[in-house]
């Protein structure tokens, strides 16, 4: 009977050869697909003030990408980090009691240094780690600073898997894969499609060092929405061998110039006849090195052209004076002490003349000046991830703001303090396109006063009530270089007060207002 297994084997080779096409299946390789992922929740050295949060963070970054479904640990299943990575069992353990691919633990540890964050991803089928990533002693320990370095790092983590998504679905040459825009992809990109078959390990921790890839086809994809991409396969191995399921990677390939080329397809010998040669070479070329972004803060520094305004209101009728050309000298500071948050201070001065108004009074003009004083602290909400990306801004300051008049015989105008807190409410948008990342910034700021003071002399004009003191402000700022912004304002400035009693003045005033429009210009120093 030794004939029947050859006769048999004969009788199913056409079905493998002629009939459908060849699986190339591996139970490795399905062993990385991600699908549902555990979240063991994050412990912390500080009771849980950190752990809580960042755990919040951590599950909406996943959630992000659209790719891993999340599920919580069964309380039965809970464990340290440290026990997970110890014993593959109790993953596995945990996986079939919540039916996961996967499983991600983490410890937080603050210390005199920073904070620490440890993300382990675990694959459910062998227990084994796949990959870990961690921050070591970030010095931020804002909450909302760290939930931002946590989704961070859960990026970096999803970076440690063999792929990068999945295939869908496929009909025809045309399939639909679970990563889009957001991750980066866009049309024109080529997919690789791969199969793993071996695993190399770190021969002591246990992750993933590396895989062996047998390559199955080429996608290029055509249409990319923020979650998903679709493509057609330009090659496969065999007829259908590409199907929902199979992993796609975006290999990262080297471009090189084709300035040497020229349009007859001769290559060029010379370096002196490349279209760059005036940047690249010269008489004295130097080393060119990325200049570091700014990280501490600002100083800037502006000159002002504008009107300004006052009007006295008194009982045998009313004066007012103002001045048309009205320059100034703006100083402007921030300290960054966090992504987050800001200490900023303000000097301006202003120097000019108005018209005595008052009838019979003495002299006809008169010399006066301005000067604010400010300090404030600012808090950020920032909208992406760059600090120097769209932002909006709330904070509260102090400010005194004083006006010095030349006193007349009788007196026409008081000279004047306004002083108190206010609300800080601002905001940055930067627009632009191609090379320049934020060529502008356009953005503007309100101070709102808070129950101002109000103080005369040398005379006072009775008891102030109802003071009011605001100050609006646009700017537009160009990026002239890494450290250097130009600078432009409008601003506008307002103080009134209404008076009860008669004072100490020679004619009783009921009411004053001053009010001051001024465009400024200049350059801000980032360091």
């Amino acid at each position: 009977m030794l004939w029947l297994p050859l006769i048999l084997s004969l009788m199913s080779f056409p079905i493998l050869t002629f009939g459908q096409s060849i699986k190339y299946v591996s139970d490795l390789d399905q062993s990385l697909n991600i699908k549902t992922v555990l979240l063991a929740p994050l412990v912390d050295n500080i009771s849980g003030i950190y752990a809580t949060p960042l755990n919040e963070a951590l599950k909406n970054s996943i959630e992000a990408s659209h790719q891993w479904e999340t599920k919580p640990l069964d309380k039965s299943a809970l464990m340290s980090p440290e026990e997970f990575e110890a014993s593959p069992s109790a993953v596995k353990s945990a996986a079939k009691k919540s039916t996961a691919d996967a499983l991600i633990a983490g410890r937080i540890s603050r210390g005199p240094n920073g904070v620490t964050i440890k993300l382990t991803l675990f694959s459910c089928v062998d227990g084994l780690p796949i990959g870990s990533e961690t921050l070591n002693n970030y010095p931020g320990f804002e909450i909302a600073d760290l939930k931002i370095q946590t989704s961070n790092l859960m990026k970096l983590l999803r970076g440690k898997l063999p792929y990068h998504g999945l295939v869908m679905s496929r009909k025809g040459q045309l399939v639909t894969l679970n990563i889009g825009a957001g991750a980066g992809i866009r049309p024109g990109f080529e997919a690789t499609v791969i199969q793993v078959f071996k695993i190399n390990r770190h021969p002591k921790f246990g992750f993933i060092v590396s895989t062996d890839n047998l390559t199955l086809g080429k996608i290029q994809i055509n249409k990319v929405d923020e979650y998903l991409s679709f493509g057609t396969i330009t090659s496969e191995r065999e007829t259908n061998v590409i199907a929902s399921g199979s992993k796609v990677s975006f290999g990262n390939t080297v471009q090189y110039p084709n300035s040497n080329v020229m349009s007859d397809g001769k290559l060029i010998t010379n370096l002196n006849d490349r279209a760059d040669n005036q940047l690249a070479f010269g008489d004295k070329p130097r080393e060119w090195l990325p200049e570091t972004p700014p990280t501490f803060g600002k100083i800037g520094l502006m000159a002002g052209l504008g009107t300004y305004t006052i009007s006295n209101g008194l009982t045998t009728g009313a004066v007012s004076g103002n001045s048309l050309a009205t320059p100034s000298i703006h100083l402007n500071g921030e300290l960054w002490m966090s992504p987050r948050w800001a200490l900023g201070v303000t000097l301006r001065d202003y120097l000019f003349s108005v018209a005595n108004g008052l009838s019979s009074s003495t002299p006809s003009t008169l010399s006066a000046s301005f000067a604010e004083t400010a300090l404030h602290v600012n808090y950020n909400f920032l909208l992406t991830d760059d600090f120097f990306g769209p932002k909006f801004q709330t904070g509260v300051g102090y400010s005194t703001m004083s006006t010095y008049i030349d006193n007349s015989a009788p007196t026409a105008f008081e000279s004047t303090t306004y002083s108190g807190l206010f609300i800080h409410l601002g905001g940055a948008l930067p627009l632009g396109t191609g090379e320049e990342k934020f060529p502008f910034i356009i953005g503007g700021h309100l101070n709102y006063f808070l129950s101002p003071r109000q103080a005369e002399a040398p005379t006072n004009s009775g008891n102030a009530g109802n003071t009011q003191v605001n100050s609006f402000a646009i700017t537009c700022e160009k990026r002239y270089s890494e450290r250097v912004n130009l600078r432009g304002e409008l601003l506008f400035d307002s103080m009134s007060t209404n008076f009860s009693g008669t004072g100490s003045r020679a004619i009783p005033s009921s009411s004053s207002s001053q009010s001051f429009t001024t465009f400024a210009g200049g350059v801000d120093f980032l360091f």
